[in-house]
This record gives C-alpha cells, sequence and structure tokens, in this order.
C-alpha cells in the first residue's frame, strides 16, 4: 500500500506512477491511500506500507485528527511492515517545530505557524533526510539549532536507511 498523504499538496505526485509500477513488479497487490481519519482500517488489508515523502503537514494534520500512532502500532505489532521515505520517516519523530524552525525561509511550506508540530512519536529519533543534497548553509544552520535547542538530528543521506525493530 502506498500512503500518498505527503504528496495530496503536490510535491513528489509525479514519482507515484513509478513507485507503483515498481512496486507491482514484487508484490501480489498495489494500491494508493491518502489516509483519513475515517480509513484507517484499511491499511490492516496490506502486509507493507510505503509512505511517499513530500511534504509534512498533511501528516501533521492527520495525527491532530485521530490516534494514527495507535492504528501504526497496533499494525506493527500485527506483523506489519512501515517503510517511510522522507517526510514518510520524518513523522515517527515526537515533535517536528524543529523541521519548520530550521527549514523557515526556504520554501513557502516551511513559513507557516501551525497550533500543533507533533509527530507520531513512535521513536525518539529526528529523520533529517537528503542531507547529502541540502546547502552548506542549511547544514550550518541544522549544527546550530542543535547546539542551541540541546537536540539530535540524525542526518540521512540518499541511499541511507534505518531498519527499527521492537517498537
Amino acid at each position: 500500500m502506498l500512503i500518498d498523504n505527503a504528496t495530496t499538496t503536490g510535491s513528489n505526485i509525479k514519482s507515484i506512477p513509478i513507485l507503483l509500477s515498481n512496486f507491482s513488479k514484487v508484490a501480489k497487490t498495489v494500491s494508493q491511500l491518502t489516509l483519513t481519519k475515517d480509513n484507517l482500517n484499511l491499511i490492516r488489508k496490506y502486509d507493507t506500507l510505503y509512505i511517499i515523502g513530500g511534504d509534512l503537514l498533511p501528516f501533521i494534520k492527520l495525527i491532530s485528527e485521530c490516534n494514527l500512532k495507535k492504528v501504526f502500532l497496533n499494525y506493527l505489532k500485527q506483523g506489519g511492515i512501515i517503510i517511510g521515505e522522507s517526510v514518510g520517516s520524518m513523522i515517527f519523530g515526537k515533535d517536528l517545530k524543529w523541521v519548520y524552525d530550521i527549514k523557515k525561509g526556504t520554501k513557502p511550506k516551511y513559513d507557516i505557524i501551525l497550533k500543533s508540530y507533533k509527530g507520531l512519536g513512535i521513536v525518539d529519533i529526528n529523520f533529517f533526510p537528503h542531507w547529502n543534497k541540502i546547502s552548506d548553509s542549511l547544514k550550518e544552520k541544522t549544527l546550530n539549532y542543535e547546539q542551541e535547542f540541546d537536540i539530535k538530528i540524525t542526518k540521512v543521506n540518499d541511499g541511507e536507511f534505518f531498519e527499527l525493530d521492537n517498537i
């Protein structure tokens, strides 16, 4: 199951057909879904969820509307696998304000002020994907932010991954 919430605002939408095609070569059934508070139970039909990257905001909104953490934890306890790409990995952290603070001024989507920046809180890791592709000034801003706010940000280059068990 390809979860496309992070692409509903337009970013990464062009990669969906490619992902679906690639997954159809190795999976018996491949579907695409925009998760809502009303359709969360549909994920139980699939053994693997692939959460595509894009924009954090749709997930932050969904997390505030429902208990997505409980749904994902139950899914994992039943043997499900969740793969998060970019934003799809970032949402598993506790608080996503650091992303907006660090990236403020880089794109309009980071210049908004949210009522909540709450992530799923399933892991105590702040993933910063695409570290090898960001500007030196953004790297410097990130390193300064870590020191100023005593926060650990795990920098992940494209092609790298984390496998987490026993969540």
